[in-house]
């Protein structure tokens, strides 16, 4: 089902890919209201610790990878200020280790997907769209010893926050750069006997991606 809808989302992007190679809009003239699609990418990296309810702690440790996904959203725009809601989902694997004592053989975290749920809001120059954004994250953190049967997976409800930049190249494609805090909160997972252990999971994203801007409401009146 994953594939089918990256594969359905780059099949919109594309497929009118030549129109992409136009040259860029006047930045003065551009219009970022509409409904969009796109694709994005990029790396986390972030900390975790495992606390259990005896206040032991692994102390925190560096949690890293990669992530790619796509995005839905929609700007409305009057004079040059921009609001929009984006939606975007991204797979991969942020994942890190740690060796301290209080872990035994080791523990480990890793954030399997996250979707964040976002307001934007920008302030238009032309093709050149500056944003912060702002919004729900949920994602999946799975964690446990390296070495032991003490794991699990919890999907968990948090909060993200960012800044981007956004280019246009002509009237419907435009290209992004994005940073976003995201911040799962604390996961659990049964321990020895006696013992349940929480484990923390926050990244720093960056991410690129490109949207392709379409008409929804002449779609829907077809």
């Amino acid at each position: 089902m994953k594939l089918h809808l990256l594969a359905a989302a780059a099949a919109l992007l594309i497929g009118t890919s030549a129109h992409a190679a136009d040259a860029p809009q006047a930045y003065g003239v551009h219009d970022w209201s509409g409904a969009y699609i796109g694709l994005q990418g990029g790396a986390g990296t972030g900390t975790s610790n495992h606390t259990n309810n005896f206040g032991i702690t692994s102390g925190n440790f560096t949690i890293s990878g990669g992530l790619g996904g796509w995005t839905t959203g929609y700007n409305w725009q009057r004079d040059n200020i921009v609001v929009g809601y984006e939606g975007d989902t991204s797979f991969g694997k942020i994942r890190g280790t740690s060796l301290a004592a209080t872990c035994g053989a080791g523990c480990y975290t890793q954030i399997n997907w996250i979707s964040t749920y976002r307001a934007r809001l920008g302030y238009a120059m032309g093709g050149v769209l500056p944003y912060v954004t702002g919004g729900l994250a949920v994602g999946t953190v799975k964690s446990g010893g390296t070495a032991t049967a003490f794991r699990d997976t919890d999907t968990k409800v948090g909060w993200v926050a960012g800044a981007g930049i956004e280019l246009a190249f002509n009237e419907n494609y435009s290209a992004k750069a994005e940073y976003s805090y995201v911040d799962l909160g604390k996961a659990d997972f049964p321990g020895a006997p006696g013992f349940v252990v929480k484990a923390r999971a926050d990244a720093h994203i960056f991410r690129v991606g490109i949207n392709r801007k379409f008409d929804i409401f002449k779609i829907l009146s077809r």
